[in-house]
């Protein structure tokens, strides 16, 4: 079915009103003039050029503010008032309404220049036409042209609502795909940042387990022989540690509980210097305030990871066996400090570990500082705001 009110649509009705008009004007010239070849001539020649000439503005002229659109437009005017003058018919009035057409259906602004020259054309082509008989006055003419410019404006209205509609829907399917590229984007980015919410999990929790787990069985090969006994209670204790390692990977391999509720900081810092049987070897000196333990959970989750992270790290890679950790509040800020006498190091790389340690602190609108000199063992500091969380 044809949509009149699309580009298609529209260039087809205004073609068949236009081929309409010419053949009623070339009808009632044969009746009329048909006596006279001279001014059938000149009719017929004027129609055909109309045709021509409203081909090429339609196909080739497009903008109506350009030299060349008015020109023909004009073109098209006169010939309309030279026809209508010669014999006005029902043909003549028909393509005089192609011609508003033209003008009218327009998203720009209506040319205000071409719109009077064309009512003035044809008011003066009827009010001085040829046939005695037809002697209307200026305001009939007026009313019969606000008749038709009216009819044909209440249809430019319909028009510019399709266009409109036309480009609410381009729009509507463009900010629709672009959608389903953003929605595309913030799943690869939802799987990225969980995938690396498992990994440092991962990490912080396994890598200290681990760490503990081979620490306990280095010892136990070392003290087989010596003392069996001992060895055994180590070898029973690493036997724990694995099956804490399989719970641990559990909770991240069912994507993880939200964040590991402390009751008690206290107990599960100790807990984890527990994990570290040979207390000969590893000492832990904690300094912590009681009133931690009354701070939001999400807090005494941070303390306790960095703790368990800065232990693994310690231990690993700074061959550390002495820790002081302390933890205090000072104003609106809980302040954390913790050293280790491990080898140290001129230049920190910061590995999983200690991003994860920053990103924690961070999210909580803390800040941190690593800082160690060959040597002078490891020290890191840092602040968490508790004011407005506590708001």
């Amino acid at each position: 079915m044809l949509d009149i009110l699309s580009p298609k649509g529209r260039l087809f009705i205004k073609r068949i009103m236009r081929f309409g008009g010419l053949l009623l004007i070339v009808y009632n010239a044969f009746i009329r003039f048909s006596n006279n070849g001279y001014l059938m001539t000149i009719i017929i020649t004027s129609v055909i050029f109309a045709v021509m000439n409203d081909y090429i503005r339609e196909k080739f002229l497009k903008k109506q503010q350009s030299f060349s659109y008015c020109f023909s437009y004009i073109l098209s005017n006169a010939i309309c008032a030279y026809l209508s003058y010669q014999i006005m018919c029902d043909g003549t009035v028909l393509y005089n309404i192609v011609l508003i057409v033209d003008l009218l259906f327009t998203e720009n602004k209506i040319p205000a220049f071409l719109l009077s020259f064309n009512f003035i054309a044809y008011c003066i082509s009827i009010k001085f036409n040829m046939n005695p008989e037809i002697n209307y006055s200026l305001m009939k003419i007026f009313l019969n042209y606000l008749g038709n410019f009216i009819v044909v404006y209440i249809m430019r209205g319909l028009f510019v609502e399709k266009v409109r509609a036309n480009q609410l829907n381009d729009e509507l399917i463009s900010a629709n795909m672009k959608l389903k590229e953003y929605s595309k984007k913030i799943e690869a980015l939802t799987v990225s940042n969980e995938r690396t919410r498992i990994a440092q999990e991962l990490h912080d929790s396994m890598g200290h387990l681990l760490m503990a787990l081979s620490m306990n069985l280095e010892y136990a090969e070392n003290v087989v022989e010596s003392k069996p006994e001992k060895a055994k209670e180590v070898i029973i204790k690493s036997y724990n540690i694995s099956k804490e390692c399989i719970v641990k990977l559990r909770e991240v391999v069912s994507l993880l509980k939200e964040d590991l509720y402390i009751v008690n900081l206290r107990e599960v810092i100790y807990k984890l210097f527990e994990n570290f049987y040979n207390k000969e070897k590893y000492k832990f000196n904690l300094k912590m305030y009681k009133d931690i333990e009354s701070e939001m959970p999400n807090i005494k989750n941070c303390i306790y990871k960095t703790i368990m992270e800065c232990i693994t790290n310690g231990i690993r890679h700074g061959k550390a066996d002495t820790f002081d950790i302390d933890i205090e509040k000072n104003d609106n800020k809980i302040l954390i400090r913790i050293r280790n006498n491990g080898l140290g190091c001129s230049n920190i790389k910061k590995a999983n570990g200690t991003k994860g340690i920053e990103g924690r602190i961070i999210n909580l609108g803390g800040t941190v500082r690593f800082y160690s000199e060959n040597g002078a063992g490891f020290t890191i500091d840092a602040s968490i705001p508790i004011g407005e969380i506590e708001k």
